[in-house]
C-alpha cells in the first residue's frame, strides 16, 4: 500500500473521471465509514436546484455519489484514511505527518528504496506527492544485508 498525501488524493480522485473508486474516513460521529462511489453522477438532480450556500472544496470537501446508498455525500479530505483506485490501495498521511518523518527515515529511503524506484516514483516521493509506509520499510530495513540497520520504532 502506498502512502499519498491528501492533495494526491484529490487528483487520483478527480482523474478517475467518472469511474468507481472506494475510500474509507472518520465520520462526524467518530465511527469509521467505507463509502463506494463515484463523480459525474448526474441521477436525481434537479435542474432548478437551489445552489449551494457554500463551496465544498474551500471546507476540503467533495461531492461523491454513494453507489451503496444512492444518494450524494460529501467526502472529507481532512478525516481521509484510505483511498482505493483500480486495485491500487493508498494510505493518506497529511502532510503535517510527511514533514515530521524522521531524517534518518527519509535517508534510508533514498539511499536503499528510490533506486530501485521507476523515474515518475522517485519524482514524485521528492515532490512530497508519495511516501511510504513505515511497515513497508521496516520490513525493508529487516531484509536488506547491504547496510546494518537500526528497525525504527
Amino acid at each position: 500500500m502506498k502512502t499519498i498525501n491528501t492533495e494526491r488524493a484529490k487528483e487520483l480522485i478527480e482523474e478517475t473521471n467518472g469511474r468507481i473508486f472506494s475510500s474509507t474516513f472518520i465520520k462526524k460521529n467518530g465511527q469509521h465509514r467505507l463509502l463506494t462511489g463515484r463523480l459525474k453522477v448526474t441521477k436525481g438532480l434537479k435542474e432548478n436546484a437551489k445552489p449551494r450556500p457554500f463551496e465544498p472544496s474551500k471546507y476540503n470537501l467533495l461531492c461523491v455519489y454513494d453507489m451503496k446508498i444512492n444518494k450524494y455525500r460529501m467526502l472529507n479530505f481532512n478525516t481521509l484514511l484510505t483511498l482505493t483506485i483500480n486495485k491500487n490501495k493508498y494510505k493518506i498521511m497529511k502532510l503535517q505527518e510527511i514533514k515530521q518523518d524522521s531524517k534518518e527515515l527519509h535517508d534510508y529511503i533514498k539511499t536503499y528504496i528510490l533506486p530501485n524506484e521507476s523515474q515518475q516514483e522517485r519524482i514524485d516521493y521528492l515532490k512530497g506527492n508519495i511516501s511510504y509506509d513505515v511497515d513497508y520499510i521496516r520490513e525493508h530495513m529487516k531484509h536488506n544485508t547491504l547496510v546494518n540497520c537500526k528497525l525504527i520504532e
